[in-house]
């Protein structure tokens, strides 16, 4: 991917990799282009699966590379689906293993930050894991929606403070709200972007 960078004229750099706890976290980042997967890929340790929404899977090439790097893939449209792969998240999360969603589900055009989807916050909460808020700059311009080429530019991946999920005597609906509230502004702070 850093290669693919650089020949694009793409400079990307990294900050904060030192936030990432040693024993198991989720990762919620923003979302503003097609590239964001690959970008979050490609900064995280080898160790992190990206949760990835199920119709990429039927992407002919790319569906298959990442099943063979063992990303999970993610029911949105059906209830029952969604229900199964939020808890084989939690599983993966219990086992130690550690996840990276896009907590906003998907992305739009126009700059600002969609709401949080509750999944990865209820999943950090019952795996007793805290939550690190990733922001990413620079990929709306360079990978622009409704366009297939990238443009060069800089792409700056910030990773702040871990967020505790601890319920604190909340039940854990307001944990879980508290907590993408907290994640979501942090990034904003940093991209410069609205809550939507």
């Amino acid at each position: 991917m850093r290669i693919t960078l650089f020949l694009a004229g793409i400079r990307l750099s990294v900050c904060g990799l030192e936030n990432l706890p040693k024993n198991g976290c989720v990762v919620v980042a923003n979302h503003s282009s097609y590239i964001d997967g690959p970008i979050l890929g490609s900064v995280l340790p080898p160790r992190f699966c990206l949760v990835i929404k199920r119709e990429a899977n039927s992407i002919p090439v790319l569906g298959f590379f990442l099943r063979r790097i063992d990303h999970q893939f993610v029911e949105r449209q059906q209830p029952r689906g969604a229900a199964r792969d939020a808890q084989q998240m939690i599983q993966r999360l219990r086992r130690g293993e550690e996840v990276g969603i896009f907590a906003e589900g998907t992305f739009k055009a126009e700059p600002g930050l969609l709401p949080f989807k509750p999944g990865a916050f209820v999943g950090a909460i019952r795996s007793k894991v805290p939550v690190v808020p990733v922001a990413i700059q620079g990929t709306r311009g360079i990978w622009p929606a409704h366009t297939l080429l990238l443009r060069p530019g800089a792409i700056q991946v910030t990773v702040l403070p871990a967020i505790s999920s601890e319920l604190n005597g909340q039940s854990l609906r307001e944990t879980s709200q508290i907590i993408a509230q907290q994640a979501r502004e942090s990034i904003a702070a940093v991209v410069k972007e609205p809550l939507v």
